[in-house]
């Protein structure tokens, strides 16, 4: 079965995190940039909208297209009149949905092996309009707060790890398996060192005459 998501990094230019974090809306988008790729290389279809789609536009799409699943990635800001800085990853899950749920708790089964993870837990949600206003099951990951120098270094540090981690939770909700990125590697073999460069480009021609791609450097 092909499955479709919707991804819905934040557009909030406005909220700027602590220290070189920048704003919420460069850095959700960055780790969406990652998420998405990660899915389309299982065969997930991503559809993601620019910044320039307000949220009710975005919604309308994910509705429209039909969508299996809308994401939203989201960074947190300590409230005015909290007595504490916040710290921590937390979920928010679309009312009494079970699929959304579900969903939830396997993003952030994944999420809690990232290292340096702190836990405040998969909530459900009956008022944020871009997880109501879904048609399908829908989350809002809060990947920690901004407004916190540590948790902020935590975000931009682990960023590969942290988008990893959603996509294998997306795809366990899929029943699907995370497959790593297969790395080549290389194997160089110096034939010889002349100190004739007449010699050294006959050698050259000798090993391209027989297909082999030769490169001559001067050390």
């Amino acid at each position: 079965m092909n499955y479709t998501i919707f991804l819905s990094p934040s557009r909030q230019k406005m909220n700027v995190g602590n220290g070189d974090y920048g704003t919420e809306s460069r850095r959700m988008n960055e780790l969406g940039n990652i998420v998405e790729a990660e899915l389309e290389r299982h065969g997930i279809y991503v559809e993601r909208e620019g910044n320039e789609i307000e949220t009710e536009e975005r919604v309308k799409l994910a509705n429209n297209m039909k969508a299996n699943a809308y994401v939203s990635l989201h960074s947190n800001y300590t409230r005015e009149g909290d007595e504490s800085q916040g710290v921590g990853t937390e979920i928010y899950v679309k009312g009494d949905d079970d699929e959304s749920m579900r969903l939830g708790v396997e993003v952030y089964t994944q999420m809690r092996k990232v290292p340096g993870f702190i836990e405040r837990g998969v909530r459900k949600n009956r008022s944020f309009k871009e997880i109501i206003s879904p048609k399908m099951p829908s989350i809002m990951i809060e990947v920690d707060f901004h407004d916190s120098y540590e948790r902020a270094c935590w975000i931009v540090e682990n960023m590969r790890e942290i988008a990893v981690a959603i996509t294998k939770g997306i795809l366990k909700y899929f029943d699907m398996e995370y497959k790593e990125k297969e790395t080549r590697k290389y194997y160089r073999i110096q034939l010889g060192a002349f100190t004739n460069k007449e010699r050294a480009e006959q050698m050259a021609r000798a090993l391209q005459n027989k297909g082999y791609p030769t490169v001559i450097k001067y050390y």
